[in-house]
């Protein structure tokens, strides 16, 4: 793993990571975290960052490419 950044309202956390996927996964129920979508790059993911105020996860890879997702 890369990185992690939560979302603003604490429900879920973005991990980024060398296998080029972006996984976001429910944090409600720590006795069960899951992942609830997985995003995905060309190769490694490098970061990810939740916007301050929107629903928008900005994520930025070694493809040399930087996405946003509304996801």
């Amino acid at each position: 793993m890369r990185g992690v950044s939560y979302s603003v309202d604490g429900y879920f956390v973005a991990s980024a990571s060398y296998d080029a996927q972006v996984h976001i996964s429910d944090t409600v129920n720590l006795e069960k975290v899951s992942i609830v979508k997985t995003l995905e790059h060309e190769d490694k993911v490098v970061s990810v960052k939740w916007h301050p105020y929107l629903p928008l996860l900005l994520s930025t890879s070694a493809d040399k490419t930087a996405r946003i997702w509304y996801p």
